[in-house]
């Protein structure tokens, strides 16, 4: 590939300049993963990491749109006699 002397002269190189090699390797590093971090979007779809065919994903898509968010608490208050605002217990 490379004979021995040539990469010999490549590291000689490195060593004797390396405060400039560092900075142009960072220098590349920041300008490469500004251009990629600029043109990302990130997008989650919590149904995309939930697994379509279990019972709960399926139940909670059926009634999704009754409530509106999976962080709705329905809490139903029954009595056996009356109403609950007439049985003193409950209220």
């Amino acid at each position: 590939m490379f004979s021995r002397k040539t990469v010999e002269a490549y590291l000689f190189f490195l060593l004797r300049h390396r405060l400039a090699a560092s900075l142009t390797v960072a220098a590349a590093t920041v300008v490469l993963a500004g251009f990629w971090v600029a043109r990302m979007h990130v997008f989650t779809n919590f149904f995309d990491l939930y697994p379509p065919g279990h019972p709960y994903i399926k139940l909670y898509t059926q009634y999704r749109s009754m409530f509106g968010t999976a962080n709705t608490l329905l809490l139903v208050v029954e009595v056996k006699n009356g109403t609950i605002f007439d049985d003193p217990a409950t209220v």
